[in-house]
């Protein structure tokens, strides 16, 4: 793969990862609003969990 190929791949990436840990940070915000520290914990470690409080708090 080209140069040009491979930054435009790491730029997506990048993006990517910063568009997650916002949803993250959104997620905890409201969990912790509502003392929901259990849920915090979890949803940290557990991808299906997290995908579930997504849904639960229509956060996308």
């Amino acid at each position: 793969m080209s140069n040009i190929g491979e930054a435009i791949l790491e730029k997506g990436r990048m993006e990517g990862r910063a568009e997650g840990a916002n949803l993250l940070g959104v997620l905890v915000t409201k969990l912790l609003a509502l003392g929901r520290l259990e849920d915090v914990e979890r949803c940290a470690v557990d991808q299906k969990y997290r995908e579930k409080l997504y849904n639960e708090f229509q956060i996308a």
